[in-house]
């Protein structure tokens, strides 16, 4: 009988090869993957994204809408997300004040979730050029692929 090198009766001698067990402190299951919603922000728009899989941008609409109708929808709809575990990181993308003024709207138990906070100059004709932001998407995908 034939045994691959680095292991012992069948067992890898390798731990960091050998499956971890759940710590239970996890919002999410193990070994499921993260769920990362991205914030876009400029002049006072706001609009939400979530990674997919395949590390694309799937605009999340409010009220069929792509901008948030007011910052208390956006906080709102962050809070109600985060009590659901619906989103395990939050990355910001905008202007510095841009990023400033989200940072300071949400609350704590939202905050704490952020991951990122990305100093990109997006461009306010993005979000009103299309109900589907193709150029926001694009740049944002761009920007976080790099």
């Amino acid at each position: 009988m034939h045994q691959e090198r680095g292991e012992h009766c069948g067992k890898s001698a390798n731990p960091a090869a050998a499956p971890k067990a759940c710590s239970g402190k996890c919002k999410t299951p193990c070994g499921s993957a993260t769920r990362v919603w991205v914030v876009a922000a400029c002049e006072g728009m706001l609009s939400l994204f979530e990674k997919t899989v395949d590390a694309k941008l799937k605009l999340m609409p409010q009220s069929e809408q792509s901008v948030f109708s007011s910052l208390d929808n956006f906080r709102d709809v962050l809070a109600l997300a985060e009590d659901r575990n619906q989103f395990d990181q939050l990355i910001l993308v905008g202007g510095g004040s841009d990023i400033a003024w989200v940072q300071m709207s949400l609350p704590s138990s939202v905050s704490k979730h952020i991951v990122a906070e990305i100093k990109y100059p997006l461009i306010a004709a993005w979000f009103t050029s299309s109900p589907t932001q193709p150029q926001l998407t694009q740049a944002l995908e761009n920007l976080l692929l790099h």
